[in-house]
């Protein structure tokens, strides 16, 4: 639903705040299309649930117009599950992944003017949580996105943010002007990698014997 949503808002330019309401119309036609196809499957549950679900589901997208709004004004959209790889040879570890969303600044592309965005159902870690570098941060995903923009393509990302569809809310983990946050983030991110690789090295592996102790295994997050 995102998806098809972000690529019909960029085949017709940049996201343009004073244009809402049409957004919401375009936003709520997708949403009923999708989960009409769903109610076509055979495996689709009956239609008081999926009616129910998709009741759910539409009143906390439509929460994303007002925060696109607000943080996106003028951004164009221009990669939807970019696939990212690079290896660090000398480091013995390599990078890929795919970015659910890409944008640029429709005026122009300096320092702040790119963004990633990741998408979340729920649970999404807050700002605070990565205030101080720690030595544990809630996800290594959007500084190593970061880290392979630049290292890949030579992009520097003025905005990591995830969205919480389940609040309806952007988390910005760091935004323009921010650039030493982020590069300490990436710093971080590169020094926890290269702790995995010595330990697996060495054979410390940390393993653990069920499902339940891996949620609080040091490797986890990597």
């Amino acid at each position: 639903i995102l998806e098809q949503f972000f690529r019909s808002v960029a085949a017709e330019g940049p996201y343009d705040a004073t244009r809402a309401e049409a957004y919401r119309v375009l936003l709520s036609s997708i949403i009923e299309a999708v989960f009409a196809e769903y109610g076509r499957q055979a495996d689709a549950p009956p239609n008081i649930v999926l009616h129910h679900i998709g009741q759910r589901y539409a009143a906390q997208l439509m929460k994303l117009i007002d925060e696109e709004s607000e943080l996106f004004d003028g951004f164009l959209s221009t990669g939807f599950e970019t696939p990212m790889e690079k290896s660090y040879e000398d480091a013995g570890y390599s990078l890929n992944g795919r970015i659910d969303r890409i944008l640029v600044h429709s005026r122009s592309e300096p320092e702040g003017q790119l963004a990633v965005v990741d998408y979340k159902k729920s649970s999404v870690a807050t700002r605070r949580q990565y205030d101080g570098q720690s030595e544990r941060i809630p996800s290594h995903q959007l500084p190593f996105y970061a880290k392979l923009l630049r290292d890949v393509e030579g992009r520097q990302v003025g905005i990591g943010a995830f969205y919480d569809i389940g609040k309806g809310a952007y988390h910005r983990i760091w935004e323009k002007g921010e650039e030493q946050r982020r590069d300490a983030l990436i710093a971080l991110v590169e020094a926890h990698a290269k702790i995995m690789v010595d330990a697996l090295r060495e054979g410390r592996l940390g393993a653990r014997v069920s499902k339940e102790g891996c949620s609080f295994c040091d490797y986890r997050q990597i």
